[in-house]
């Protein structure tokens, strides 16, 4: 799944340009990265110049089956460590995080040294265990 990342962060998705694309990036498959315990993760570098920061983010956005409340827990809880998982050596400015009514968003400051933090996203060691 970490292999993935890479085309995951590639584009830019504008959405003061993009707003009325049929495709967001949760209905692009290069975006989306699904978990064995049923939690669903977005992630894209987007820009919103008239909102958040004025320049790229990175947005990492979660939802599960909100109807098992014995899994709402565990989402929590688990949601933190999502991306400890998919950049161990990086530590990710959270700038903000917000409630829609199908997901939880974390926005991320971009790393500075982008091309750096690409590339640890391609070394990183591929895992079997949740692999799409």
């Amino acid at each position: 799944m970490r292999a993935r990342l890479p085309a995951a962060l590639s584009v830019v998705y504008d959405y003061d340009v993009d707003r009325a694309m049929a495709e967001c990036p949760g209905e692009q498959r290069q975006h989306v990265f699904d978990f064995e315990e049923g939690i669903r993760c977005v992630i894209s570098i987007d820009r919103d110049r008239d909102g958040i920061l004025g320049r790229p983010f990175l947005h990492l956005s979660f939802s599960c089956d909100w109807s098992k409340t014995e899994q709402i827990g565990h989402f929590l809880r688990r949601i933190e460590m999502i991306p400890v998982e998919f950049w161990p050596d990086t530590v990710l400015l959270e700038l903000k995080h917000f409630m829609t009514p199908c997901a939880v968003h974390f926005i991320y400051e971009v790393p500075l040294d982008w091309q750096r933090f690409l590339k640890a996203c391609e070394s990183i060691p591929k895992t079997g265990s949740s692999a799409p």
